[in-house]
């Protein structure tokens, strides 16, 4: 695999969402674009592409469902993968995860993921601890709405169910419209049609989190999720997260370099 050094310097600026360039200048931060800039075609990283970048506040951990500051988003955004991304080039959402573009209800409120089949999870030495699944949709949602990290109101009054189960007035996530029809088919069911959900399922609240994994680093769901329990470790390092991205972490120092391959 190709070798990608990341050197985050992490400075306390007062520029929220931008990344500040060497030069002075600013650009908006953009999570889902390569790694490595646009210095070439496509913004494919070169090998041994080492940069900077100035970020807006701490890394605070490797769980993309449950941190939303630009320095985590940016640096998980490299070993999480999405269903879609907007190609940058052609304007148009390339499919990632999912393996094709999904199919719009003609009410518009039912929205249905078909996913690539064959995609694993690895854990922090690359082995392979379980396949890529629907569900593992479900458990990411649920997850996502149970941490509060600060990404949930993005689906508020979106998606059936989910202010009511983020306010806790509905406990049953089963009440909740993301259901895993089969092994490769995720399905998504809106309050309303919405005319940019197309763009939001390229954002990394549909990330998945791979269950089995997550509840083997003591995450438990609903009333009983608990960050702070002793058992608790999912997201805590990159030894205690399952991979679906294109990178592994294969060594760090702590906000400051991150070694992808």
């Amino acid at each position: 695999m190709t070798r990608k050094i990341i050197a985050l310097v992490l400075a306390m600026v007062m520029c929220l969402g931008l990344l500040a360039g060497c030069d002075g200048t600013t650009t908006p931060v953009d999570p889902n674009a390569p790694v490595g800039g646009n210095n070439n075609e496509g913004g494919n990283p070169e090998i041994g592409t080492m940069f900077e970048i100035a970020l807006t506040a701490p890394f605070t951990g490797f769980d993309p469902l449950r941190t939303n500051d630009s320095a985590s988003t940016y640096v998980n955004a490299q070993i999480y993968e999405t269903l879609y991304r907007i190609n940058p080039v052609t304007g148009e959402y390339d499919p990632l995860l999912a393996a094709e573009l999904p199919e719009f209800s003609e009410d518009g409120m039912t929205v249905t993921v078909k996913l690539r089949e064959g995609v694993k999870w690895v854990d922090s030495q690359g082995r392979e601890v379980a396949d890529v699944k629907a569900d593992d949709f479900v458990a990411g949602m649920q997850h996502m709405m149970d941490a509060m990290g600060g990404l949930e109101y993005l689906i508020e009054g979106i998606i059936v169910n989910a202010s009511e189960y983020i306010n806790r007035e509905v406990t049953d996530f089963a009440e909740v419209g993301v259901k895993a029809l089969d092994d490769y088919t995720v399905e998504y069911t809106l309050e309303a049609p919405c005319s940019y959900f197309m763009t939001m399922l390229s954002y990394s609240i549909f990330a998945p989190m791979s269950r089995s994994y997550y509840e083997s680093q003591g995450g438990k769901f609903g009333a009983e999720y608990d960050a702070t329990a002793a058992d608790y470790t999912y997201g805590t390092s990159p030894e205690t997260i399952a991979y679906c991205g294109a990178y592994l972490i294969t060594n760090r120092t702590a906000n400051n370099t991150y070694v992808y391959e």
